[in-house]
């Protein structure tokens, strides 16, 4: 998991997730970027929880 992806698949995929409003207004950012594997992390607010409160 703690394999990164290259510099350049990097910067391709900041720059994609970077144009996506709603990232943005999610306030997601990008946390690990590998061969295969994003993952993103989302602040934990009311907001975007389900229906019962659960994130």
């Amino acid at each position: 998991m703690d394999e990164q992806a290259s510099p350049a698949i990097q910067e391709r995929i900041r720059s994609s997730f970077d144009r996506q409003g709603l990232m943005a207004h999610l306030d997601a950012r990008l946390s690990h970027i590998g061969p295969g594997r994003v993952h993103i992390t989302l602040p934990s607010r009311p907001e975007v929880t389900q229906q019962h409160g659960k994130p």
